[in-house]
């Protein structure tokens, strides 16, 4: 998914890019990935591929509305 991050300064850990439209957060205390639905729009397919992805590892999907963006939510 970094291919979809946007051009910008490097630092200490720029071999570490997240794109801002998938990013690892902890949630309820699970190492867990947000996913921007805009995403859906830019890339369908690499939308469609997290989507299966989930599905066939048996991982739980969240609609965002249900998860408060300041619930405790913390990169992982």
């Amino acid at each position: 998914m970094a291919r979809f991050h946007p051009d910008g300064n490097g630092g200490q850990l720029s071999h570490i890019r997240y794109s801002p439209y998938v990013q690892p957060i902890m949630y309820e205390g699970v190492r867990s990935v947000r996913v921007d639905g805009r995403i859906h729009g830019i890339e369908p397919l690499a939308f469609h591929f997290l989507l299966s992805f989930s599905k066939d590892n048996n991982l739980r999907v969240i609609p965002a509305s249900e998860i408060l963006p300041c619930s405790g939510n913390q990169p992982a």
